[in-house]
């Protein structure tokens, strides 16, 4: 991944970790009834659109690996996608910081 690209995907991580404190807290405190903000389904939109685009960054960077084979591709794609954030960070941990090297960046271009 490029810098902008990795800046970007912690960015939603620590979106996402926020996210996930604040709705805690607020289950907690207020049981089921969720927040009447204004702008409430705006964030949730924001949200989706961020964690999306993170998604498509972090697949894309998947099949620009050729040190993965085919069938790691597909199952890393599958973990991704499935587990819901789970595989994501996996990922992420095992190969998405590191940087490519440029020998794969040309050989994935052709």
């Amino acid at each position: 991944m490029e810098r902008v690209e990795r800046a970007f995907i912690v960015w939603v991580l620590f979106c996402v970790l926020i996210y996930i404190a604040f709705c805690s807290t607020w289950l907690l405190r207020n049981g089921l009834v969720f927040p009447h903000f204004r702008f409430w389904p705006l964030i949730q939109v924001l949200f989706s659109l961020q964690n999306l685009v993170a998604l498509l960054l972090t697949a894309r960077d998947v099949q620009m690996r050729p040190s993965l084979t085919g069938e790691q591709k597909i199952i890393w794609l599958g973990l991704i996608f499935l587990t819901f954030g789970i595989g994501w960070v996996v990922y992420l941990w095992k190969y998405g910081f590191r940087p490519r090297r440029a020998r794969e960046i040309s050989s994935a271009i052709r």
